[in-house]
């Protein structure tokens, strides 16, 4: 069962399109809530999915839910988009996220590369599993 929402409208008929500037890396810690708006705008109103890793993230994930939501200055709308949160973050959940937004004259994708941080614990293991990550810059 996937999860899809309806993004907020632009001023004129055309397919959607990716809002530039948006952050494409996004580095968290591990515990926190991750919050992802996916950066589009879209006339007539788009369809919008998400996928984690070629998965397309679903009602049934327990710690991950897309929401329509108040745009943020993040992306520099006004209206509503789609966004997705991940409560409880893990080192699991790090990947690549990318949301799909699709209307009647297209399709366009936004990807973002997230990665948690730190301190996790992980049950099936029983064990404490500390991370450490090395920045790299991009040339």
């Amino acid at each position: 069962m996937s999860t899809r929402c309806v993004l907020w409208r632009a001023a004129a008929a055309a397919p959607p399109r990716v809002v530039v500037g948006y952050r494409r890396r996004v580095d968290q810690r591990a515990g926190t809530t991750v919050r992802l708006e996916c950066p589009v705008r879209a006339d007539p109103t788009a369809l919008v999915s998400w996928s984690k890793d070629g998965r397309e993230v679903n009602i049934a994930w327990d710690r991950f839910r897309v929401l329509v939501v108040d745009a943020s200055d993040i992306t520099r709308q006004r209206g509503e988009v789609s966004q997705l949160r991940v409560r409880n973050a893990t080192v699991d959940d790090s990947g690549l996220y990318v949301c799909t937004a699709t209307n009647g004259f297209g399709t366009v994708r936004a990807s973002f590369h997230l990665l948690i941080y730190g301190t996790s614990y992980n049950k099936d293991a029983d064990q404490h599993n500390t991370f450490a990550f090395r920045k790299s810059h991009d040339k």
